[in-house]
């Protein structure tokens, strides 16, 4: 297709309009590969007692999940919230990152 003569406009055109939708999906890949999720930060535990961040450490509550998404917040019976901001948790007082685990998660009925 590339050869030293000089590019057609046809050519020119084909070219273009194979490399946009390209892009397009390119940078629609990217995004869905970084979820929102990933960036929320639902470690503000300044409200809470001792005794409720005591709990937090006793059920040993993580921001990521050691278990990726098969056993997340999202997918918890106790979890209350969307996928892409902080929650809560009926056993965990607190925000609750909808990608977090604890040693109590049990799958969503």
């Amino acid at each position: 297709m590339f050869n030293d003569e000089k590019l057609s406009r046809r050519s020119t055109l084909k070219i273009a309009l194979s490399v946009i939708p390209m892009s397009i999906g390119g940078a629609a890949l990217l995004n869905a590969c970084g979820s929102e999720s990933e960036g929320l930060d639902c470690t503000d535990v300044s409200g809470l007692s001792g005794s409720e961040t005591a709990t937090r450490t006793a059920l040993e509550y993580v921001e990521a999940s050691p278990h990726g998404e098969e056993k997340d917040c999202t997918n918890c019976n106790f979890y209350t919230g969307t996928a892409t901001a902080c929650g809560a948790c009926t056993l965990i007082k607190g925000p609750i990152n909808p990608k977090g685990y604890c040693k109590s998660w049990v799958v969503k009925a």
